[in-house]
């Protein structure tokens, strides 16, 4: 129904209507508030390096809708604005590979 980050938000709204963090941080009780995560940025990026090539492969020939792992991932981690943006740099990596073949191409035979 709701992803992680949408509940992280509920909860802290609700939190946030019935305790007054600003006011524990400026006393001193507190030093900062932030949910906590359940895994490590490390094996988002992880999961993410070792599946890129293949869902920029996808992209560029098609059938990238079996490969949305890594980005579901990301979706589920830090939301959905930048998982689009994940998904719009890993498209774009992936048509500028015909391009950079024509300059490598171009580059060895001038």
């Amino acid at each position: 129904m709701f992803d992680s980050r949408e509940r992280i938000e509920a909860i802290l709204s609700i939190l946030e209507d019935e305790l007054d963090f600003h006011n524990f941080v400026n006393s001193g009780v507190i030093m900062e508030h932030f949910p906590l995560h359940k895994r490590k940025v490390s094996d988002i990026q992880e999961v993410f390096t070792s599946r890129k090539w293949g869902l920029m492969k996808g992209f560029v020939v098609g059938g990238f809708e079996a490969k949305m792992g890594p980005l579901n991932f990301v979706k589920s981690y830090l939301g959905e604005k930048y998982a689009f943006e994940f998904a719009f740099l890993l498209h774009y990596q992936g048509w500028l590979v015909f391009p950079m073949v024509f300059g490598i191409i171009l580059t060895g035979y001038q």
